[in-house]
């Protein structure tokens, strides 16, 4: 039986693969049956269900049987992310911290955890709920490219592209590069106002034949 569930009477735990059998070939707990073993841990003092399977860890509070009923009736809204324990009692004081940091204390607060061990390795399970997850989507930076193309003699007269560059010398052919600036969330107006600088530069020159391509921006 791909279900695995040791304070489930046989009998019980029969019919809850064939539930599952039953279920939509999507299904999350079908597709991880399908793939193996699930695991269904239920830790009392605590009240937490803990499912694992090809798809990872989630948890569910409560107690087993309603636990088991909601995973097999309701999808998971919620993202959950296992990060492994080392052995150093710092890290998940570590974790919190740092989910502090990226998100606020108002949305870290909001993120339910768990440890958990698992084939005798420590767990650290943490559900991030919809306001969480919006901000792990969210554009956190990119990058500004624009090309450029020139003869070396030209490219060495404008002082900023000497600055960041080391051109090799071609004096029979153009060198083609990239001028890229990297950003971050919060500082794309200050990166962008530098990139067009250096570009105004090569636009101030325009007896010196450098040729440049429209300004990219790759987000992240």
């Amino acid at each position: 039986m791909p279900i695995f569930c040791e304070p489930l009477a046989a009998e019980t735990l029969r019919a809850l693969n064939q539930a599952v059998n039953d279920l939509p070939a999507e299904h999350h707990l079908r597709k991880d049956s399908d793939a193996g073993v699930v695991s269904i841990v239920y830790d009392q003092a605590k009240d937490v269900t803990v499912f694992h399977g090809k798809s990872g860890f989630y948890f569910r509070r409560g107690p087993l049987v309603d636990a088991i009923k909601s995973d097999l009736n309701n999808g998971r809204g919620l993202i959950c992310t296992a990060y492994e324990l080392a052995d150093d009692p710092t890290l998940p004081t570590s974790i919190l911290a740092g989910f502090q940091d990226r998100f606020g204390i108002k949305n870290a607060n909001k993120i339910d955890t768990y440890t958990t061990e698992f084939n005798n390795r420590k767990f650290l399970l943490a559900k991030f709920p919809p306001a969480v997850i919006k901000q792990l989507f969210e554009q956190q930076g990119g990058i500004l490219r624009t090309g450029f193309k020139g003869p070396y003699s030209s490219l060495i007269k404008v002082p900023t592209l000497t600055n960041y560059f080391e051109f090799a010398e071609y004096p029979e052919s153009d060198i083609t590069h990239v001028f890229a600036t990297e950003y971050t969330k919060g500082n794309y107006e200050h990166t962008r106002s530098a990139h067009y600088q250096l570009l105004q530069e090569v636009i101030n020159r325009p007896n010196l034949g450098i040729t440049l391509s429209p300004v990219a921006d790759w987000t992240s």
